[in-house]
């Protein structure tokens, strides 16, 4: 089996007063890619640009968690978590939505 998995994220919590605190790192992931079909429908078109998707097998992300991918310096918030039934004997992911903040 193909393993789409080859980047990390690291997960986030805020504080009351929004300060980012560490509760999980080096999750796997599959790369951020641009949303499409009928998800870009759901959102206004302002925030389209700033969304992203990627899967993942865990299940710490949760809505309203903050993540940083790849070591990279951008954060994200979580905006949706779905299950993903994957088709044809692959393993079953968690389809997580993001949006970028700015």
């Amino acid at each position: 089996m193909l393993n789409f998995l080859t980047t990390y994220l690291d997960l986030y919590t805020a504080s009351v007063s929004g300060v980012l605190t560490a509760s999980a790192t080096n999750i796997a992931c599959t790369p951020a890619d641009v949303i499409t079909g009928a998800v870009v429908q759901n959102y206004p078109i302002e925030k389209v640009y700033k969304m992203r998707q990627v899967y993942t097998k865990s299940s710490a992300v949760v809505h309203g968690s903050y993540i940083k991918i790849g070591g990279a310096n951008v954060t994200y918030a979580v905006q949706s978590v779905l299950p993903f039934a994957a088709q044809g004997g692959m393993d079953a992911y968690t389809e997580v939505l993001i949006e970028e903040v700015v």
